[in-house]
């Protein structure tokens, strides 16, 4: 009888082990499952947000990069703008400082020569040969009298070439332009080739770049509302390129009135 219980005993201890184990090992299944997910899911998260991150990256890159160049290209047009202008104050300078030397010297051959080289460089330019000289050539239809053109741009333009120098007054009124048409707040969608005054006239030659306003028709308007502004009005005639730039020639006519007050 002794023996049976103790058999008896031996089953139900070993059957309760038996259960105890197999629940350990169902619970350590699930928990290895359910960590296995989770190591899953997180590298995956990972790689959509890394990669979303990187287009971010990329596109602000790409914005930063194009920003950068339409500033560098603005600003070489304005250097480009920049020296053209200051050559043509050196010039003026040059020629102030030779008739100031002159003057100073009392050498009246001196002031003699120098209106002599004014008027024959005057001459040259009067002449079908010299017309265009210091113009570029894309400009030369315009002064080129075409039917399409109007002409009186054309008449006060070989009056410009032909008249003699007031070299104090071109000088000044050169500078004053100049400084006008640089400080602009468009400045960078034109460039100005050159700015030339004689006595009554003052002539503008430069190329507008493609855009969807008139700028230079603004900019000719704001010149009326300068202090210096001391003409009766201005002649423009232009056209556009292959490239769509506006080519323009803006000539400024003096009021003898207010010379006369002056």
């Amino acid at each position: 009888m002794g023996t049976i219980i103790k058999v008896v005993i031996g089953i139900i201890i070993g059957a309760v082990g038996f259960w105890t184990l197999d629940q350990y090992v169902i619970e350590g299944a699930l928990v290895t499952k359910q960590t296995g997910n989770i190591k899953q899911e997180v590298p995956m998260s990972g790689n959509d947000l890394s990669h979303a991150q990187d287009n971010k990256v990329s596109n602000a890159q790409e914005k930063d990069e194009a920003g950068e160049l339409e500033s560098l290209t603005n600003e070489i047009e304005s250097l480009k703008q920049e020296m053209e202008i200051k050559n043509q104050e050196l010039l003026s300078s040059k020629l102030e400082s030779k008739r100031l030397n002159a003057i100073i010297k009392g050498d009246d051959a001196s002031l003699d020569d120098l209106k002599l080289n004014q008027n024959s460089a005057n001459d040259k330019s009067s002449s079908g040969l010299n017309k265009f000289e210091g113009i570029p050539e894309s400009h030369h239809s315009l002064l080129s009298r075409p039917e399409s053109t109007p002409k009186a741009t054309y008449e006060l333009h070989n009056d410009l070439t032909s008249e003699e120098e007031d070299i104090s007054w071109a000088t000044m009124k050169e500078q004053q332009i100049n400084h006008f048409l640089m400080s602009y707040k468009d400045s960078a969608q034109y460039i100005i080739h050159r700015v030339d005054c004689r006595s009554t006239l003052c002539e503008i030659i430069g190329t507008e770049h493609p855009s969807e306003r008139d700028i230079w028709s603004e900019v000719t308007g704001q010149m009326r509302n300068q202090a210096w502004w001391e003409f009766i009005g201005s002649h423009t005639t232009s056209s556009t390129d292959s490239n769509g730039n506006l080519l323009f020639v803006t000539i400024l006519q003096r009021n003898q009135g207010v010379e006369k007050a002056n």
